[in-house]
C-alpha cells in the first residue's frame, strides 16, 4: 500500500527519526580542511576519506596508544587498565592517564581533525574562560529547514512516482536519508511504503543510474540494498531470492590484511592462476567477517555495495511496486 499523508505526517512529528542537523553525527569528527564528516572508526584506515589525506597524516600518532585496535587507547585509571575508545579517553571528563599524545586529545574534544603540528594545546590557566555567545537557534532551525525542502523536492517527490517517491530511469524510487534503522527495520519500511528494498539483479544501467543520482543531489547518507548472507546456504541473495551478482561491478574494492592469487576462467571453462607467484591484497567481494550479512552502499565506498552489520543504521533505499509486483531492477 502507499503511504499515505496522515502517516508521512506522523513521520514529521517524530523528528528524533530525523538526522538532518548540520553538524557531524555524536560517532564522527570534522575534516578541518574540507569541512567533511567521516566516523572516527575512518581515521587511519587506509583510505583517504576526508579528501586530502588529512585523515591519514598522523597515523603514527594515532597508533601509538598502547592499543592493537584502530581508535581505541589504553586507559590507566583506579590502578586497572583497559583499552578504551578514543573519544571516552580523551573526553573532558575522562579520568585516564596514558600515552597518547595531548595533540590527539584536543582534536577528539574538538571534533575537529587538522596537520597534527597545527594543533595547539590551551595553557592551563585559573581564569575563566569568556563565554561565546549563544548561537541563533531559530536562524539555524529555519536554514536548515530550507535546506530540507530544496532537497526534498529534488529526491523524495515526483509527479509521476507515488508519494515519497522519485523517478531514476524507469523506476520509481525512494532516497529516504533522512531515516536511519537496522537492516530488518529497513525492509518492513519499504513495505510500509509500498515498496521493497531495491535489488540491483544484473541491470547494470540502473545501478549507474543510481550512482550519478546520488552524485548529482549531494546526498552523502548510507543505504540499505536488499541483499544478504544466507548462513543456512552460505550465498549471498536478494531479497527475489535470486543469486547476488558478486564482483564487478557492483561490488566495492577493499584492502585486506591477508592477500591471495588470482584465478580466472578461461574462454575453455577452465581454470588457470593469474601471475600465479603474485599475492595480491585488494578483493572486490564480501569480506571474510561472517558477522556482516547484509548488504549495504555507502558513501565511504562511492556507493559500491558493501558488506555491513544487519544492526547498523542506515537509510532505505526502496524501490516501488508496480500493480502490487516488485519491480526487479
Amino acid at each position: 500500500m502507499l503511504i499515505s499523508s496522515r502517516l508521512f505526517l506522523l513521520l514529521v512529528l517524530l523528528g528524533n527519526l530525523f538526522g538532518l542537523g548540520s553538524s557531524c553525527d555524536a560517532d564522527q569528527v570534522l575534516c578541518g580542511t574540507t569541512n567533511k564528516c567521516i566516523r572516527i572508526s575512518y581515521i587511519c584506515d587506509g583510505d583517504n576519506d576526508c579528501g586530502d589525506g588529512l585523515d591519514e597524516s598522523f597515523c603514527p600518532d594515532w597508533k601509538a596508544t598502547g592499543c592493537s585496535d584502530r581508535a581505541t587507547a589504553l586507559c590507566n585509571r583506579d590502578g586497572g587498565e583497559t583499552c578504551v575508545p578514543m573519544a571516552e579517553y580523551c573526553s573532558s571528563s575522562s579520568s585516564c592517564s596514558g600515552i597518547v599524545d595531548p595533540r590527539i586529545c584536543v582534536m577528539m574534544r574538538e571534533r575537529v581533525i587538522r596537520r597534527i603540528s597545527q594543533v595547539v594545546i590551551p595553557e592551563i590557566t585559573t581564569t575563566p574562560p569568556v563565554p561565546s555567545p549563544a548561537p541563533n537557534t531559530l536562524q539555524m532551525s529555519e536554514l536548515q529547514g530550507e535546506l530540507f525542502a530544496e532537497t526534498f523536492n529534488k529526491t523524495l517527490e515526483h509527479s509521476t512516482c507515488p508519494a515519497m517517491y522519485t523517478r531514476v530511469g524507469d523506476h520509481c524510487l525512494s532516497f529516504f536519508y533522512i531515516l536511519k534503522l537496522s537492516w530488518g527495520e529497513a525492509v518492513q519500511f519499504c513495505k510500509l511504503m509500498g515498496g521493497q528494498l531495491v535489488s540491483f539483479s544484473s541491470n547494470h544501467d540502473m545501478f549507474i543510474s543510481i550512482l550519478k543520482h546520488l552524485s548529482e543531489h549531494g546526498i552523502t547518507a548510507d543505504f540499505w540494498i536488499g541483499g544478504r548472507f544466507l548462513v543456512d546456504t552460505e550465498v549471498w541473495t536478494w531479497l527475489t531470492d535470486s543469486a547476488m551478482e558478486l564482483g564487478p561491478p557492483f561490488w566495492a574494492v577493499r584492502y585486506e590484511e591477508t592477500c591471495n592469487s588470482r584465478q580466472e576462467t578461461s574462454s575453455h571453462a577452465a581454470q588457470y592462476w593469474l601471475n600465479k607467484t603474485a599475492c595480491y591484497h585488494y578483493q572486490q567481494a564480501p569480506g571474510p567477517n561472517k558477522a556482516k550479512l547484509c548488504a549495504a552502499v555507502t558513501y565511504k565506498h562511492y556507493y559500491y555495495v558493501t558488506d555491513e552489520g544487519c544492526l547498523d543504521r542506515r537509510s532505505p533505499l526502496c524501490l516501488a511496486n508496480t500493480n502490487g509486483t516488485s519491480l526487479k531492477i
